[in-house]
């Protein structure tokens, strides 16, 4: 497991477990009929694309990406909720020539903009009024791309997709009768293809990704 997810598990347990400890006795719990409506910063993996460019053919790479999802999930039971999920992805970098480069020469510029839908199936295991565990599969649809910019040479690269199978656990903590903290850490497998001026690549990818946020209950 890499740092970042490491981190990312860290962050999510010790959230969980300091909003449990901080959870007044009276929030409601979650049961049939309940409905979730999350707003989640989120962490994952960008599975792109390089572009064409002249050279004849593309290749696949991927990098890691954050942003942000709104995520909805209504109890069809006590147990088993529907999930669905709409999310965006970015990433920079910019590299700043040394004192070696050549005189004048500008920055690169690599950036990246993704976004993405989910709809999957949550089992809940409600070990209080006011903390609850999920795990459940998910399908999820990917889609992004990557613009590299050096002065007046800018490159675009087109969109790659990806089509993959989801499986995440994670955990709601009420904070009162309406708002709570939700986080989940999860895997993804799947397919993954581009085309750009006739060149076509397809790969299958996997990798690994999060959230945490707050969550509105109603």
């Amino acid at each position: 497991m890499s740092s970042i997810r490491k981190f990312a598990f860290a962050v999510l347990f010790l959230v969980s477990a300091a909003a449990l400890a901080l959870a007044p006795a009276h929030a409601e719990g979650l049961a049939k009929g309940s409905s979730l409506l999350s707003l989640q910063f989120t962490t994952g993996v960008a599975d792109l694309a390089t572009p064409e460019a002249g050279s004849g053919g593309i290749t696949a790479y991927d990098h890691s990406e954050w942003g942000g999802q709104l995520q909805f999930q209504h109890l069809l039971s006590d147990d088993w909720a529907l999930a669905i999920g709409i999310g965006l992805g970015t990433f920079k970098e910019t590299d700043k020539p040394g004192d070696n480069a050549l005189p004048g020469e500008p920055d690169f510029v690599y950036s990246q903009s993704s976004t993405k839908v989910r709809i999957g199936a949550d089992r809940f295991v409600h070990l209080t009024p006011t903390f609850h565990l999920f795990v459940g599969p998910g399908i999820e649809y990917w889609k992004g791309h990557a613009k590299f910019e050096q002065g007046t040479n800018n490159i675009e690269s087109e969109d790659a997709t990806r089509w993959a199978f989801n499986g995440r656990m994670g955990a709601h903590v009420a904070l009162g009768n309406t708002v709570g903290l939700e986080g989940h850490i999860g895997h993804y497998f799947g397919t993954a293809s581009a085309k750009d001026a006739g060149a076509e690549v397809m790969w299958s990818p996997s990798g690994t990704e999060s959230a945490v946020g707050l969550a509105f209950q109603f």
